[in-house]
């Protein structure tokens, strides 16, 4: 039985899907060792991803559908090994053909495909796992994939999205993972459009959402690069980068009337400032900047001491640097073109 999720039945139609996935079908004592990244290559090689729980490989036979959860469930039960994750079987048995997956190996190596399979039952005759089997400890299980859906093929991304990245990058990650977010749906399909050579239409941003195209680091660095642009005489202090504080991201120092000075900056991309928090240090800085994706909020934001960023005139400068005057702004912006067109 297919569960199809809500999002993807309107008026009967299937809709295609887009997956993030894990290819870590081993114990969480052995999922950074080298055996993993060899099983991920040949899962590239073969052209495939799948989940895997260690039960008889004759269980079902080679490309046999993949049963009711609680079907499966007692099997598992039998072997005395727990439970099965019933979210990410669910979430197995909804993916089609058609659909595109992102995935990132051990080694931080992005790759896209689509789907040529449903999920399917996978033994270990119709598969070549030379690569793992050379490297794999005795004990490892010769098939660690119950359940595989076959790829058209496995893409590399050479550039990858800060968007995408971060995706990856969060704390916690299931096994599998539908992409709900719209925006990161459009770059699976630029990626995909990129690596596989066929048509894809770039992304528009303009200054009210241009920030969130970009991590936080990136962000910062444009801000740094806007504030050197404003106060030409001022040098960032590498040092004052690694400070353990979370106030401020980093000091500028320079020379104003013959008097040693200091210029901060808080940067927020998806979250308020209140400008009332920096007032009391108005004495330490002779400037101190504040951008937010979000909004400056309090009645300080306009004082003699506090400048608020607007995101028009930090996009105007992102889109207008010099490049030879600012060429890390000049990186971001021919870096942010391969994805997004600037409106």
């Amino acid at each position: 039985m297919i569960v199809y999720s809500c999002e993807k039945i309107r008026t009967g139609e299937i809709f295609m899907q887009y997956w993030t996935i894990q290819i870590k079908p081993f114990p969480p004592e052995t999922r950074n060792e080298n055996v993993v990244l060899n099983f991920q290559t040949d899962c590239i090689r073969n052209n495939l991803f799948g989940m895997g729980w260690n039960i008889d490989d004759n269980t079902s036979p080679a490309g046999e559908p993949m049963p009711d959860y609680e079907e499966y469930q007692q099997k598992w039960l039998e072997t005395g090994s727990g439970n099965v994750s019933k979210t990410a079987y669910h979430a197995y048995q909804n993916i089609q053909a058609g659909d595109l997956v992102l995935f990132r190996d051990r080694n931080a190596r992005y790759y896209i495909a689509k789907v040529k399979t449903t999920a399917q039952w996978l033994t270990e005759d119709t598969v070549d796992f030379e690569t793992y089997h050379n490297a794999k400890e005795a004990e490892m299980p010769s098939n660690p994939l119950s359940w595989a859906c076959r790829v058209e093929k496995w893409y590399p991304i050479s550039d990858v999205p800060s968007a995408v990245v971060g995706r990856f990058s969060q704390r916690r990650q299931q096994t599998i993972r539908r992409i709900a977010d719209e925006n990161l749906q459009k770059l699976a399909d630029i990626l995909y459009g990129i690596a596989s050579q066929t048509a894809y239409e770039k992304i528009p941003i303009h200054a009210e959402n241009f920030c969130k195209a970009m991590n936080p680091d990136e962000l910062e660095d444009l801000i740094a690069m806007w504030i050197l642009n404003e106060n030409p005489n001022f040098f960032l202090l590498p040092s004052s980068c690694k400070r353990n504080t979370p106030k401020y991201e980093f000091e500028l120092l320079g020379m104003v009337n013959g008097e040693p000075q200091k210029i901060t900056c808080q940067v927020k991309n998806q979250a308020k400032i209140n400008a009332d928090d920096y007032y009391s240090d108005a004495d330490t800085y002779w400037k101190i900047y504040l951008f937010s994706g979000i909004a400056v909020t309090g009645t300080n934001q306009n004082s003699r001491h506090i400048h608020v960023i607007a995101k028009e005139e930090l996009y105007q400068f992102l889109l207008k640097a010099i490049p030879h005057r600012s060429p890390i702004v000049n990186v971001y912006r021919e870096k942010l073109q391969k994805w997004y067109t600037f409106s």
